[in-house]
């Protein structure tokens, strides 16, 4: 570690690592955050309102635009504070996207499942991390790809299978919730 006044200087592994670890707690607490705040007389009128297809898509989107919009934020904070180890930006930046996406649709699901079931937080946690295992993996295999000058051949590949992986999760989401709505 070099410290240079009030900016320090990490390896690249421990930026990268310290990076989704703020990213993902803090994406899990605001969406646990999000669901608690609603009583279960609220729950009981959107029911009323709405299709659970129409409520989880909209959870999902509230909370990706705010996974999204947080990440890159940490992003803007960690090249101010911590130093930017990061060469090629424009990965990056799609990765940031794509992660921050899938980790918002595996908890807002995970977090939708324990407020219906009446469960604290660490059954959405506990449901939650195997379902981030793929993200997690694939997001390490891009993030090497960003701190190499020379992306590698399967770069488009691997972008491919993040992406598809939150289009499944969006489908899974959207066939599983409706039955935990009925409850």
């Amino acid at each position: 570690m070099n410290i240079q006044g009030a900016l320090v200087q990490l390896e690249v592994k421990y930026w990268n690592i310290l990076f989704w670890v703020v990213i993902l707690f803090t994406i899990i607490s605001q969406i646990f955050i999000n669901f608690s705040k609603d009583s279960s007389a609220r729950y009981l009128y959107y029911f009323l309102l709405f299709r659970p297809e129409s409520f989880i898509l909209s959870k999902i989107a509230f909370h990706t635009t705010y996974g999204i919009f947080f990440s890159l934020f940490t992003f803007l904070f960690f090249n101010l504070w911590l130093g930017n180890p990061i060469e090629n930006l424009p990965i990056f930046l799609i990765t940031i996207i794509l992660s921050s996406t899938g980790f918002s649709i595996i908890y807002t699901l995970t977090t939708a499942i324990s407020i219906a079931t009446q469960k604290s937080t660490l059954l959405s946690s506990i449901l939650g991390f195997p379902l981030s295992l793929p993200i997690i993996i694939y997001t390490s295999k891009l993030c090497r790809e960003s701190f190499s000058q020379t992306p590698s051949d399967n770069l488009l590949q691997t972008f491919g299978i993040l992406l598809g992986f939150n289009l499944l999760l969006i489908i899974m989401s959207l066939i599983l919730f409706p039955y935990i709505w009925k409850e």
